[in-house]
């Protein structure tokens, strides 16, 4: 279903734009300014972890205390005391779950993207450097 939903996008950027069948998908993408699927996932998973460390507020209870950073787990100062924490999946499954992928993403993001800021900024910087991934 997921491929299926892909290629129905792609081929609509196709025509869209009025290229040829065998153009590359990432200049579609980029001739538009848009993120592909995955980066638009990515994007969106990144964006809620960040609600959820500064903007808890504006998100339902289920997610105050959804992500937890390593500095609230131990109390030894080490490079990755503001990561957050993330147990080790045991099966395929934990590994689509949102934690899990949430604080994946986050930990392999650059410190300057961790920064709070508000959250336009905040999706600026993210489009920005997914797009140059």
């Amino acid at each position: 279903m997921w491929l299926d939903f892909l290629k129905i996008n792609n081929k609509i950027l196709r025509i869209l734009q009025n290229c040829p069948i065998r153009t590359h998908v990432l200049e579609l993408y980029t001739k538009f300014n848009l993120l592909s699927l995955d980066k638009l996932h990515k994007h969106q998973i990144i964006l809620l972890v960040f609600k959820c460390l500064n903007y808890a507020h504006l998100l339902p209870p289920l997610y105050a205390n959804y992500f937890v950073l390593n500095a609230e787990v131990h109390d030894y100062n080490t490079r990755a005391s503001t990561d957050l924490h993330v147990l080790g999946p045991r099966s395929t499954f934990r590994q689509r779950c949102m934690r899990y992928k949430g604080g994946m993403l986050w930990n392999r993001l650059p410190a300057r993207l961790k920064l709070p800021s508000s959250i336009p900024v905040l999706k600026r910087k993210i489009k920005t450097y997914l797009s140059s991934q």
